[in-house]
């Protein structure tokens, strides 16, 4: 299996110790419309857009792509969920 496969084309966070000795600048690109994280990959397309929404609000914020994603996911699910309930 090639290892290069799996990675991401991101920018990865530096740490702030870090970013503040040598004066960095890093910037992450978040997701463009159509393409998502991976892991979203089987997820039905309305909750994968939302998702894909919300991950690009949470990573402008924190730069944390794996936070990005996850709280993206279940932000998603959750708003759904209640958008469900509210029509029932």
């Amino acid at each position: 299996m090639n290892p290069r496969k799996f990675r991401s084309n991101r920018t990865r966070v530096v740490p702030n110790s870090i970013k503040q000795k040598f004066n960095l600048k890093i910037t992450v690109m978040p997701w463009p419309k159509g393409d998502y994280p991976p892991s979203y990959k089987n997820q039905p397309k309305k909750i994968r857009d939302k998702a894909t929404e919300i991950a690009n609000e949470v990573l402008k914020t924190t730069g944390n792509e794996g936070e990005a994603i996850a709280t993206g996911l279940k932000q998603a699910r959750l708003h759904f969920k209640k958008e469900k309930e509210n029509k029932s």
